[in-house]
């Protein structure tokens, strides 16, 4: 249950560093998080680790609002628990997540504790633009690790990127 999460106001690399992915993902090594969660931001960053999945959120110090930035699912139910460890947080009110597309299983999770879907890929475009770094791209040069580049279903992109606040 939620009393086996542990928090921490440090990321804990080994256990954030994820290798496999069918996705096309932002790289996330100890290069990148030391980077990223060192950077004078004005969120305060709290990790929630259970078994082998992890959830990161960032806080305004100003508010009561979090957002979830970071998380694996390696085993649904540890990110399930994760979640309702971070309902029971005083200091947040209101936790948000945006994300690129979300898989099946966190999003029934999703639902299943009762998160709003605003929908807002309706409202807003928030243009991608991506090519192949050779000066002729071929059509081979458009697939990275067998994913086309030019297909956004092939893309993960979380709160991680930037500050999605």
């Amino acid at each position: 249950g939620i009393e086996n999460v542990v928090v921490s106001d440090k990321p804990d690399l080994q256990r954030m560093h994820q290798l496999t992915t069918d996705k096309i993902v932002l790289r996330s090594d100890s290069e990148f998080f030391n980077w990223r969660y060192k950077s004078n931001l004005p969120y305060k960053y709290k990790f929630y680790y259970h078994n082998q999945d992890y959830i990161t959120i960032g806080q305004s110090p100003k508010n009561d609002t979090a957002h979830i930035l970071d998380y694996t699912e390696n085993d649904i139910s540890s990110f399930e628990i994760i979640l309702k460890c971070i309902r029971h947080t005083p200091s947040i009110v209101t936790l948000s997540i945006r994300t690129m597309n979300l898989s099946e299983n966190v999003s029934s999770v999703l639902k299943k504790l009762k998160f709003k879907d605003n929908n807002i890929k309706d409202k807003l475009i928030t243009p991608i633009l991506v090519r192949p770094a050779a000066p002729n791209p071929t059509e081979e040069d458009w697939f990275l690790n067998g994913l086309d580049m030019r297909d956004i279903n092939n893309w993960e992109l979380k709160g991680i990127c930037s500050e999605w606040a």
